[in-house]
């Protein structure tokens, strides 16, 4: 592959602010999962406690919140990654003291991103199905 030349100051200037509100977005992203999660643990426990304290809920309290934690796990463990991925562009493309990024940082850069990207379609796809099939099976369950 041929090298990369980024003689331009200003895109050289745009990649590097690209990459700082990469990291930034990604750190307040990571530090507002962590946060998520540490809420989502207080929450189950008083969900827990509730459940077995209320005879009426028996049934909720044998099937439990586990279904529920492994998928708000999954979420989280989703846009982390997604944060992840942010945080290695961000990375990645850091200009040295002359202002010159090289073509293997931006090659990693890029690469990041463009699994970002791909994560991201992937989760825009599973959000229309769903969208579709939640109020076909509404309806189906009807008739």
């Amino acid at each position: 592959m041929s090298d990369i030349q980024l003689s331009d100051p200003r895109l050289v200037r745009a990649l590097v602010g690209a990459a700082k509100w990469s990291r930034i977005l990604a750190i307040i992203s990571l530090v507002l999962i962590g946060l998520f999660s540490l809420a989502m643990l207080l929450a189950f426990g008083a969900i827990v406690a509730m459940l077995s304290t209320q005879p009426q809920f028996a049934g909720l309290a044998a099937i439990g919140t586990v279904p529920l934690a492994v998928l708000f796990g999954v979420y989280l463990a989703i846009f982390a990654y997604l944060a992840y991925l942010g945080l290695r562009f961000g990375t990645a493309l850091r200009a040295d003291r002359d202002r010159v990024i090289s073509n293997a940082a931006i090659e990693e850069g890029f690469g990041h991103l463009a699994r970002f990207f791909l994560v991201s379609l992937v989760l825009i796809v599973l959000g229309f199905v769903g969208a579709l099939a939640v109020p076909l099976l509404m309806v189906s369950s009807l008739g």
